[in-house]
């Protein structure tokens, strides 16, 4: 049993350390999550828990947004004209790759604001 006290709650003591930084957590800071590739159970604090949802969001609108949008309205712009098919098939990708980028950092800032 670990005798520090939490990182977020200086008052309470650790139960474990959080997989990601390191700190030691208490067991309301404490999250445990299972990584979607090794399929280990971690123990992770809130702003590391934060940080990992924020970077599977961005993840998703930076790759599954545009290709929900190619796939279900780009032959439209292709029978309006090929020119215009194409430039929304470059587009697409690049607009939502920047828009994963912004939100990603503005989550990084919004959770090192708290």
């Amino acid at each position: 049993m670990y005798k520090v006290p939490c990182f977020y709650h200086p008052e309470s003591l650790a139960i474990g350390q959080c997989a990601r930084c390191g700190q030691p957590i208490c067991a309301t800071c404490s999250t445990m999550t299972t990584s979607y590739i090794t399929r280990i159970p971690r123990r992770l604090c809130r702003v590391c828990l934060a940080l990992s949802e924020a970077k599977t969001i961005a993840i998703i609108i930076g790759t599954f947004v545009p290709f929900v949008l190619m796939a279900s309205i780009g032959w439209v712009f292709f029978v309006i004209s090929p020119i215009v098919g194409w430039i929304y098939l470059l587009t697409v990708p690049v607009i939502s790759a920047i828009g994963a980028i912004f939100y990603y950092r503005g989550k990084i800032r919004e959770i090192k604001a708290t």
